[in-house]
């Protein structure tokens, strides 16, 4: 009767690991089709291609011999390539969490449809990703994630510690937006050209101190100004305008600097009363920013000491 008992046991024992193990094979089995362990698997130094759509509009960052251009509807670019670069490094820290869906009927709430971020990337002619950055949220003040899909999969996975604007759809935030940048100490002079004989030059003597014309300067104002202007960026650029169309610029400013080609920055004044400016720094960058103007080109007397 023992017997009997023990191997009833036995043989229940082995049903109940038969069905231990099958249940762990399909589980397995169905969870490799569908939960990705990694989403991003791309080779970054072999990237040649990007092309970014949102709202229907793409740009493309294309891959040349001296570096890398930036392309929208009607104009391409010299982009930094620093920032291509940034943004390719970006999507691989994307990691597939938890599921959030799995139903096609739900890819708007997540915005993982046409109103998502549509990235691919391509190596050469390979397509190595395509993926829909959606939605952003946050867990409480510190965590947050995106909701992310593979453009030919259902599934929708949230992605933690991932921001999906960190992938700029503007073309802007691609090219160079810097206007002029040197060293504060480097500088010999500025010669500020203005209309109607108000031009003047701003000059450093050998003794270090500077000189407004042939008068002393007021040494905090200018130490102020160089600050100011030593690294003036924007990323407002005007595409439409051709300044050279526009007659002779309004300001000029002449930047000798030591040892370096001087720096020509030019503004022009159009029919609407706005500003553009350029820099012989960066001769693709034509720019509509007061805020340059106004940090650029000041008067004579915000140079000179105070009357006491």
């Amino acid at each position: 009767m023992k017997k009997v008992t023990t191997l009833r046991l036995i043989i229940l024992l082995g049903i109940l690991l038969l069905i231990y193990a099958g249940t762990e094979f399909f589980s397995n089995s169905g969870r490799s089709k569908s939960l990705r362990e990694e989403l991003v698997d791309i080779d970054t130094t072999k990237v040649t291609l990007v092309q970014i759509t949102r709202d229907g509009n793409t740009i493309t960052l294309s891959k040349v011999a001296d570096g890398w251009e930036v392309s929208g509807s009607d104009n391409t670019f010299t982009a930094v390539a620093s920032r291509v670069k940034n943004a390719i490094s970006t999507l691989q820290t994307i990691k597939p969490g938890r599921i959030a869906t799995r139903d096609p009927g739900k890819w708007k709430e997540f915005q993982v449809d046409t109103t998502g971020t549509r990235v691919e990337i391509f190596e050469d002619k390979d397509k190595t990703l395509d993926i829909v950055l959606g939605r952003f949220g946050m867990q409480g003040q510190q965590r947050f994630h995106t909701y992310v899909r593979l453009h030919e999969d259902n599934e929708v996975y949230v992605a933690d510690n991932f921001i999906s604007f960190s992938v700029s759809t503007d073309v802007s935030s691609y090219r160079n937006q810097m206007l002029v940048e040197f060293q504060r100490d480097s500088v010999e002079s500025i010669h500020l050209i203005y209309p109607e004989d108000s031009s003047f030059q701003l000059v450093r003597s050998l003794d270090g101190k500077w000189l407004v014309d042939a008068a002393p300067a007021d040494s905090a104002e200018t130490t102020r100004y160089l600050n100011s202007i030593s690294r003036l960026s924007s990323s407002k650029f005007d595409n439409e305008t051709d300044p050279e169309t526009l007659g002779e610029p309004v300001y000029k400013a002449i930047i000798n600097i030591m040892n370096q080609v001087p720096v020509e920055i030019r503004a022009w004044l159009k029919p609407d009363s706005t500003f553009v400016i350029t820099s012989s720094q960066n001769i693709e960058g034509v720019f509509s920013d007061i805020s340059l103007t106004d940090k650029l080109f000041k008067p004579k007397y915000g140079f000179l000491p105070a009357e006491e």
